[in-house]
Protein backbone atom coordinates (compact mmCIF):
# COMPACT_ATOMS: atom_id res chain seq x y z
CA UNK A 1 0.00 0.00 0.00
CA UNK A 2 2.77 2.47 0.97
CA UNK A 3 4.50 0.97 -2.01
CA UNK A 4 1.35 2.53 -4.49
CA UNK A 5 1.10 5.57 -2.29
CA UNK A 6 5.01 6.50 -3.24
CA UNK A 7 4.04 5.62 -7.02
CA UNK A 8 0.96 7.95 -6.88
CA UNK A 9 3.00 10.38 -5.47
CA UNK A 10 5.81 10.64 -8.24
CA UNK A 11 3.35 10.19 -11.14
CA UNK A 12 4.08 12.42 -13.50
CA UNK A 13 7.64 11.93 -13.16
CA UNK A 14 9.31 14.85 -13.76
CA UNK A 15 10.88 15.29 -16.91
CA UNK A 16 14.68 14.64 -17.19
CA UNK A 17 16.82 18.13 -17.71
CA UNK A 18 17.20 19.27 -20.98
CA UNK A 19 20.79 19.29 -22.14
CA UNK A 20 20.17 19.92 -25.85
CA UNK A 21 17.17 22.16 -25.67
CA UNK A 22 18.73 25.85 -27.08
CA UNK A 23 19.59 28.94 -25.29
CA UNK A 24 16.14 31.17 -25.14
CA UNK A 25 18.14 34.16 -26.63
CA UNK A 26 19.26 31.93 -30.04
CA UNK A 27 15.67 30.70 -30.49
CA UNK A 28 13.61 32.35 -33.10
CA UNK A 29 10.42 31.00 -31.54
CA UNK A 30 10.36 32.94 -28.71
CA UNK A 31 9.88 36.48 -28.05
CA UNK A 32 12.79 38.60 -27.85
CA UNK A 33 12.16 40.33 -24.75
CA UNK A 34 10.72 37.38 -22.99
CA UNK A 35 14.39 35.01 -24.14
CA UNK A 36 16.10 38.12 -23.09
CA UNK A 37 14.64 37.56 -19.35
CA UNK A 38 14.79 33.76 -19.48
CA UNK A 39 18.31 33.68 -20.55
CA UNK A 40 19.09 35.93 -17.71
CA UNK A 41 17.38 33.92 -15.40
CA UNK A 42 19.31 30.98 -15.67
CA UNK A 43 22.27 32.43 -16.57
CA UNK A 44 22.73 34.01 -13.35
CA UNK A 45 20.68 31.44 -10.82
CA UNK A 46 21.45 28.27 -13.11
CA UNK A 47 24.95 29.07 -14.58
CA UNK A 48 26.67 26.06 -14.84
CA UNK A 49 23.51 23.80 -16.31
CA UNK A 50 23.61 26.79 -18.87
CA UNK A 51 27.09 26.68 -19.74
CA UNK A 52 26.72 23.01 -20.27
CA UNK A 53 24.43 23.70 -23.35
CA UNK A 54 26.81 27.05 -23.80
CA UNK A 55 28.96 25.45 -27.25
CA UNK A 56 27.49 26.51 -30.45
CA UNK A 57 28.68 28.51 -33.71
CA UNK A 58 26.53 31.54 -33.44
CA UNK A 59 28.53 34.72 -32.84
CA UNK A 60 26.29 37.43 -33.88
CA UNK A 61 23.64 36.09 -30.92
CA UNK A 62 25.89 36.74 -28.45
CA UNK A 63 27.16 39.96 -29.15
CA UNK A 64 23.75 41.33 -29.10
CA UNK A 65 22.95 39.76 -25.50
CA UNK A 66 26.29 41.27 -24.52
CA UNK A 67 25.80 44.16 -25.83
CA UNK A 68 22.46 44.72 -24.10
CA UNK A 69 23.48 43.17 -20.62
CA UNK A 70 26.58 45.57 -20.66
CA UNK A 71 25.00 48.45 -21.75
CA UNK A 72 21.98 47.71 -18.72
CA UNK A 73 25.13 47.56 -16.35
CA UNK A 74 27.29 49.93 -17.39
CA UNK A 75 23.97 52.48 -17.47
CA UNK A 76 23.46 51.65 -14.26
CA UNK A 77 26.20 52.08 -12.87
CA UNK A 78 26.97 55.40 -14.12
CA UNK A 79 23.71 56.28 -12.44
CA UNK A 80 24.35 55.45 -9.08
CA UNK A 81 28.12 56.54 -9.24
CA UNK A 82 26.47 59.95 -10.61
CA UNK A 83 23.85 60.45 -7.78
CA UNK A 84 26.18 59.22 -5.00
CA UNK A 85 28.54 61.90 -6.42
CA UNK A 86 25.83 64.46 -6.12
CA UNK A 87 25.18 63.36 -2.89
CA UNK A 88 28.25 63.91 -1.59
CA UNK A 89 29.03 67.04 -3.09
CA UNK A 90 25.03 68.33 -1.43
CA UNK A 91 26.12 67.03 2.27
CA UNK A 92 29.09 70.23 2.08
CA UNK A 93 26.11 72.63 1.76
CA UNK A 94 26.85 76.57 1.63
CA UNK A 95 30.54 77.66 0.46
CA UNK A 96 31.70 74.30 0.09
CA UNK A 97 28.57 73.59 -2.47
CA UNK A 98 28.90 76.59 -4.60
CA UNK A 99 32.26 76.37 -4.63
CA UNK A 100 31.85 73.21 -6.24
CA UNK A 101 28.95 74.23 -8.79
CA UNK A 102 31.23 74.02 -11.30
CA UNK A 103 32.69 70.66 -10.47
CA UNK A 104 29.16 69.77 -10.25
CA UNK A 105 28.27 70.82 -13.83
CA UNK A 106 31.40 68.82 -15.14
CA UNK A 107 30.75 65.57 -13.65
CA UNK A 108 27.31 65.96 -15.23
CA UNK A 109 28.69 66.56 -18.45
CA UNK A 110 31.28 63.30 -18.18
CA UNK A 111 28.32 61.37 -16.83
CA UNK A 112 26.26 62.32 -19.84
CA UNK A 113 28.94 62.11 -22.30
CA UNK A 114 29.64 58.21 -21.04
CA UNK A 115 26.03 57.30 -21.08
CA UNK A 116 25.80 58.50 -24.68
CA UNK A 117 29.45 56.47 -25.20
CA UNK A 118 27.92 53.24 -23.52
CA UNK A 119 27.43 51.06 -25.98
CA UNK A 120 31.49 51.95 -27.77
CA UNK A 121 32.86 51.08 -24.53
CA UNK A 122 30.93 48.36 -23.87
CA UNK A 123 31.76 46.83 -27.74
CA UNK A 124 35.40 47.76 -26.74
CA UNK A 125 35.46 45.38 -24.03
CA UNK A 126 33.42 42.60 -25.56
CA UNK A 127 36.42 42.52 -28.20
CA UNK A 128 39.53 43.22 -25.65
CA UNK A 129 38.09 41.20 -23.29
CA UNK A 130 37.21 38.20 -25.52
CA UNK A 131 41.24 38.10 -27.29
CA UNK A 132 42.83 38.73 -23.34
CA UNK A 133 40.46 35.37 -22.21
CA UNK A 134 41.39 33.61 -25.72
CA UNK A 135 45.02 34.32 -24.76
CA UNK A 136 44.79 33.05 -21.63
CA UNK A 137 42.54 30.38 -22.58
CA UNK A 138 45.73 28.92 -25.24
CA UNK A 139 48.40 30.08 -22.51
CA UNK A 140 46.71 27.47 -20.01
CA UNK A 141 46.59 24.65 -22.78
CA UNK A 142 42.56 24.78 -23.34
CA UNK A 143 42.24 26.80 -26.58
CA UNK A 144 39.91 25.48 -28.32
CA UNK A 145 39.22 28.33 -31.20
CA UNK A 146 38.30 32.18 -30.76
CA UNK A 147 34.36 31.66 -31.11
CA UNK A 148 33.55 29.57 -28.16
CA UNK A 149 35.51 31.81 -26.13
CA UNK A 150 33.80 34.84 -27.84
CA UNK A 151 30.28 33.14 -26.68
CA UNK A 152 31.44 32.16 -23.00
CA UNK A 153 32.64 36.35 -22.36
CA UNK A 154 29.58 37.84 -24.24
CA UNK A 155 26.90 35.49 -22.31
CA UNK A 156 28.94 36.27 -19.36
CA UNK A 157 27.82 39.49 -19.58
CA UNK A 158 25.16 38.94 -18.00
CA UNK A 159 26.13 39.26 -14.61
CA UNK A 160 26.70 43.43 -15.27
CA UNK A 161 22.90 43.81 -14.37
CA UNK A 162 23.90 43.55 -11.15
CA UNK A 163 25.19 47.13 -11.45
CA UNK A 164 21.41 48.43 -10.98
CA UNK A 165 21.97 47.69 -7.36
CA UNK A 166 22.67 50.85 -5.51
CA UNK A 167 26.02 51.33 -3.90
CA UNK A 168 27.15 47.67 -4.11
CA UNK A 169 25.97 46.64 -7.42
CA UNK A 170 28.90 47.83 -9.32
CA UNK A 171 31.45 44.95 -7.12
CA UNK A 172 28.80 42.42 -7.72
CA UNK A 173 28.61 42.59 -10.72
CA UNK A 174 32.42 42.41 -11.48
CA UNK A 175 32.41 39.25 -9.57
CA UNK A 176 29.30 37.90 -11.10
CA UNK A 177 31.03 38.48 -14.73
CA UNK A 178 34.04 36.57 -13.34
CA UNK A 179 32.37 33.85 -11.64
CA UNK A 180 30.49 33.43 -15.05
CA UNK A 181 33.62 33.09 -17.27
CA UNK A 182 35.14 30.62 -15.05
CA UNK A 183 32.01 28.43 -15.30
CA UNK A 184 32.31 28.75 -19.01
CA UNK A 185 35.59 28.31 -19.22
CA UNK A 186 35.28 24.82 -17.22
CA UNK A 187 32.48 23.70 -18.57
CA UNK A 188 32.66 24.54 -23.02
CA UNK A 189 36.43 23.91 -22.83
CA UNK A 190 35.76 20.98 -20.45
CA UNK A 191 38.96 21.34 -18.20
CA UNK A 192 39.55 21.35 -13.96
CA UNK A 193 38.24 23.70 -11.89
CA UNK A 194 42.22 24.29 -11.19
CA UNK A 195 42.91 25.07 -14.48
CA UNK A 196 39.83 27.26 -14.95
CA UNK A 197 41.13 29.39 -12.26
CA UNK A 198 44.62 29.58 -13.69
CA UNK A 199 42.74 30.36 -16.94
CA UNK A 200 40.84 33.40 -14.91
CA UNK A 201 43.61 34.79 -13.37
CA UNK A 202 46.23 34.96 -16.64
CA UNK A 203 42.94 36.83 -17.92
CA UNK A 204 43.46 39.22 -15.38
CA UNK A 205 46.44 39.67 -15.64
CA UNK A 206 46.42 40.15 -19.57
CA UNK A 207 43.84 42.90 -19.29
CA UNK A 208 45.97 44.77 -16.51
CA UNK A 209 49.11 44.27 -18.58
CA UNK A 210 47.29 45.47 -21.92
CA UNK A 211 45.23 48.34 -20.19
CA UNK A 212 48.51 49.56 -18.83
CA UNK A 213 50.51 49.42 -22.10
CA UNK A 214 47.55 51.32 -23.60
CA UNK A 215 47.06 54.06 -21.01
CA UNK A 216 50.58 54.54 -20.93
CA UNK A 217 51.33 54.61 -25.29
CA UNK A 218 48.08 57.03 -25.00
CA UNK A 219 49.73 59.22 -22.38
CA UNK A 220 52.92 59.45 -24.24
CA UNK A 221 51.44 60.31 -27.65
CA UNK A 222 49.09 63.60 -25.74
CA UNK A 223 52.56 64.93 -24.32
CA UNK A 224 54.23 64.24 -27.90
CA UNK A 225 51.08 66.35 -29.24
CA UNK A 226 51.38 69.22 -26.08
CA UNK A 227 55.42 69.02 -27.16
CA UNK A 228 55.15 70.24 -30.39
CA UNK A 229 52.23 72.37 -30.33
CA UNK A 230 54.03 74.44 -27.39
CA UNK A 231 57.29 74.07 -29.55
CA UNK A 232 55.55 75.45 -32.41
Amino acid sequence: MTALAGEAAEWPPAPPPKTDAPIPWEDPEVPRLRAFFRTLGELLFNPRAFCQRLAGEGWADPLAFGLVSGTVGLLAGIFWLSLLSAAASGLGGGWGAAQSYDGGIGRTGLAVFLMLASPVLVLFDLGFGALCLWGAAAMGGAGKGFKPIWRIYCYAQAGMVAACIPVFGAPLAALLVLFLIYQGVREVLNTSSWRAWGILILFLSWQIFLLTLLIGALAASLALVGYLLLRG
